[in-house]
């Protein structure tokens, strides 16, 4: 009997971390799990991360071969294999998330395997990607959450167009609702439409709850003028003062942080009306999807 390989992939602050504990308590004899582990301080070498890697530098290593390999012989003696890992849908300078499931899909096309996706109403999670990635945002995405949110990094939200792309590379994505993971278990089978793996209990723990406020305000830090280091010219500025006075370019950077453009505290951080509606359609078009594979 072959196996099957099951490669969660998020979206992002969809339970996700709920889910991949619950996944590697699982003592079904029928599932391997080989991560994302949590806290991530141990999931260093697992294959989740091996895969990411590979597939978001596009270079190979043989920890990652290996790593294939060993998927591949268990699958091909029967198990049941899980895979989690968010950062596969998290849009990266050198790395979009579209290439980085192209060359996934490349790599694994020799494997029986389908596609993750949990599914979560964009606007109930668009504030909450926005403030986990607010350090690394540009100066201009701290000051005007819109253009974060039209940026093509919130396209991870967009349901249709991972089904989309799905069709594309000729590769199955299953869903699994929100909900199910904000329930203390759920029964895996019935979540992925599989009736293999009916009876498989998943124990959902509660994690990574959002700073929020009853009027959904996100805590935000301040905005100050070392933000703008993350502009080119001023980067390259900055190193210059630090190579050739690195005295000054300390006080400078103190100086820097000192200064602000918005003091840190609560603010609301809506998504574009027109944005968010365009998101929510794609998610009502995958819930219509998910109910009738149900019915």
């Amino acid at each position: 009997m072959t196996g099957h390989l099951y490669i969660h992939i998020g979206p992002p602050k969809t339970a996700t971390t709920s889910l991949q504990i619950g996944l590697e308590r699982t003592c079904s004899p029928k599932i391997t799990y080989l991560g994302t582990f949590q806290p991530r301080e141990r999931n260093s070498e697992s294959h989740a991360r091996l895969l990411h890697s590979m597939v978001s530098k596009n270079q190979s290593s043989p920890e990652a071969e290996k790593a294939v390999e060993d998927i591949r012989q268990l699958t091909q003696n029967g198990q049941t294999v899980f895979i989690s890992e968010e950062m596969f849908l998290v849009w990266q300078k050198k790395a979009h998330f579209w290439d980085k499931l192209d060359r996934l899909e490349q790599r694994l096309n020799d494997i029986e395997h389908t596609y993750v996706v949990t599914l979560r109403k964009p606007e109930d999670v668009l504030p909450s990607y926005y403030q986990e990635l607010y350090a690394g945002l540009s100066l201009v995405e701290k000051l005007r959450p819109s253009c974060f949110y039209r940026n093509q990094r919130c396209d991870c939200y967009d349901y249709r167009k991972l089904l989309n792309w799905s069709e594309r590379a000729k590769s199955r994505v299953v869903f699994i609702h929100f909900d199910n993971l904000t329930s203390s278990s759920f029964d895996l089978g019935a979540a992925l439409g599989e009736d293999g793996l009916s009876g498989i209990e998943i124990s959902i723990p509660n994690s990574n709850q959002g700073r929020t406020l009853p009027n959904k305000n996100r805590e935000l830090p301040a905005v100050t003028v070392a933000d703008m280091g993350r502009i080119g010219l001023v980067r390259k500025l900055a190193d210059f003062i630090k190579e050739v006075a690195p005295s000054a370019f300390e006080r400078v950077k103190m100086l820097s942080r000192s200064m602000t453009f918005r003091k840190a505290g609560y603010r609301r951080v809506s998504p574009p009306s027109e944005r968010l509606e365009d998101l929510n359609r794609s998610y009502e078009h995958c819930l219509r999807y998910l109910q009738h594979r149900d019915a």
